[in-house]
């Protein structure tokens, strides 16, 4: 179950589900300067958030304008809030809107 293969299959499963992984509109939301990758990808009213530390160390989340509205996380489950989130290094993070 915690195999790389197990988790690009749940990946894989994540883009059926969400229409907004497939096609729609994808922003860049963090500074480009900082070790975070940000990607908001919506499409009719569905939105998803791709949170990536690409660091070796842990990092904080800082998103250059908010993003209002209850966030899920899409992989492990559960309520999260994108801003101020802490990941460890080379973490992942997908985050939906329901």
């Amino acid at each position: 179950p915690g195999s790389l293969l197990n988790w690009y299959r749940d990946l894989l499963d994540l883009r059926q589900q969400r229409e907004e992984l497939r096609r729609g509109h994808q922003r860049i939301l963090c500074d480009d300067d900082g070790p975070m990758l940000c990607l908001l990808r919506e499409a009719d009213g569905a939105r998803s958030l791709l949170l990536a530390n690409l660091s070796d160390a842990p990092a904080t989340v800082a998103l250059g304008e908010a993003v209002d509205g209850p966030w899920s996380d899409l992989l492990a489950g559960g309520q999260a809030q994108p801003e101020g989130l802490v990941l460890e290094p080379m973490q992942v993070r997908i985050l939906g809107t329901p």
